[in-house]
């Protein structure tokens, strides 16, 4: 039996020895809905304390509220997929997979070196004072008297002459992947969880494949990151070989088994992948830093989520070492941090306002996700436009997202005017 049949048979066994317990968990998310997950989580014992303030019901990727009933199911459908397939993966998928195994089997105690930022990373830094957008796509959204909602293009709208229909093929992520790119977004997420975005891995394909056609034009290709429900080294080596940049782990997903974390950022680094880690609070984002630096040595990007509020937001960041020294050789690690700015249940757009605030308190990059899709129906208030309008450099003070005139600094770099 050769090497590779050997790696997809282990990788089937691992997914079929599932205790009674998990099957329980299992079960019963089976026939949940969407809105099922998005509930205020419980506290446990074994993730460091949260900061109080959480994301309301407004919150935009709130997609880890039931921490382990989400990862229990996460883990169920990637056992289902290995079972269809029989085990086999795709030879690119391998060839990853083999790579993690690889670094997992050497010693690389003794041979690691600091690494600075990828380009995800480097798109993410502009100069003190400005800050850059991570635009997030998705199929559906949260709506708080709606439930979820479709907002992009899938089997089951057929063209039609109607509005509706006309949007949700302008949400299409063929289209959407070029906008993203022409107005500015430092990065390009897709939510790759069917059950909480309503997107997959051939969404992500899709972006991949979009963004290479841009490569050696201005602006270049825009990096794309894999916000899927992260529980497995698999997944890691699937989203390396589609070339995505970069990946998202969730550290309150993750936290409840011991080094998970950990064994999955190092998966991710064998593989080339960017680390974006989400978090909830100060002790949360700490944990992150002397986990990843003292044993990854590289740098990495901290994405402050579920939180409401501009001060609640910069609380969990406040006072952290964001240039710690790697103990490998020294070296410099930068890690950049990402503000989740959550969803409003209005046709205002106050979260352009927060952006802005955030970025005062030296926030570098924004991450917006429900808000992109709620604009109205004038031309100017598509998604481009609020991406361009959250990096403009207008101020909380003279400037409003409703203003399309008038004197002030940054008054005409909102939507409509942005385009002038």
């Amino acid at each position: 039996m050769n090497k590779n049949m050997l790696l997809s048979a282990s990788l089937l066994s691992r997914y079929l020895v599932i205790v009674s317990l998990v099957a329980i968990a299992i079960a019963t998310t089976a026939s949940l809905t969407v809105d099922a997950f998005v509930v205020t989580p419980l506290s446990t014992s074994i993730a460091p304390s949260r900061a109080s303030t959480r994301a309301s019901s407004t919150s935009p990727t709130s997609l880890f509220a039931v921490s382990a009933l989400v990862r229990k199911a996460k883990e169920e459908e990637l056992r289902t997929q290995l079972q269809k397939a029989n085990g086999k993966l795709d030879e690119t998928v391998m060839e990853q997979y083999k790579l993690i195994q690889q670094d997992v089997e050497k010693d690389n105690s003794n041979d690691q070196v600091g690494t600075g930022p990828g380009k995800l990373q480097s798109n993410l830094i502009k100069r003190k004072g400005t800050i850059t957008v991570i635009a997030e796509y998705k199929r559906k959204i949260a709506d708080g008297a709606n439930g979820y909602l479709n907002v992009n293009v899938n089997d089951s709208v057929t063209p039609s002459s109607s509005s509706t229909d006309a949007k949700l093929e302008a949400n299409s992520p063929e289209l959407l992947s070029g906008e993203f790119r022409e107005f500015g977004a430092a990065g390009i997420a897709v939510l790759a969880d069917e059950r909480m975005g309503g997107c997959t891995y051939e969404d992500l394909h899709t972006f991949v494949t979009e963004q290479r056609t841009a490569k050696s034009d201005v602006p270049g290709s825009v990096p794309i990151i894999n916000s899927d429900i992260i529980v497995d080294e698999l997944q890691l080596a699937q989203t390396a070989a589609l070339g995505v940049t970069a990946v998202v782990l969730d550290y309150d997903l993750l936290s409840s088994t011991e080094g998970l974390l950990l064994k999955l950022a190092k998966a991710a680094r064998a593989v080339d992948l960017e680390l974006i880690v989400a978090v909830r609070s100060k002790e949360e984002a700490q944990h992150s830093i002397d986990v990843i630096v003292q044993n990854c040595g590289c740098s990495f990007m901290l994405s402050v989520v579920q939180t409401e509020g501009v001060d609640a937001k910069y609380d969990i960041i406040k006072d952290l070492n964001l240039s710690p020294h790697n103990s490998f050789d020294d070296s410099e690690i930068q890690i950049t941090t990402i503000a989740n700015i959550l969803h409003r249940n209005d046709q205002g757009l106050a979260e352009v306002e927060e952006t802005w605030a955030l970025r005062d308190k030296g926030f570098q990059c924004a991450w917006i996700s429900d808000a992109l899709y709620k604009a109205g129906n004038s031309n100017t208030e598509h998604p481009g436009a609020i991406i361009q309008s959250m990096g403009a450099k207008s101020s909380t003070r003279w400037a409003s997202p409703v203003a399309k005139s008038g004197r002030g600094e940054g008054a005409k770099e909102y939507l409509g005017d942005i385009l002038m």
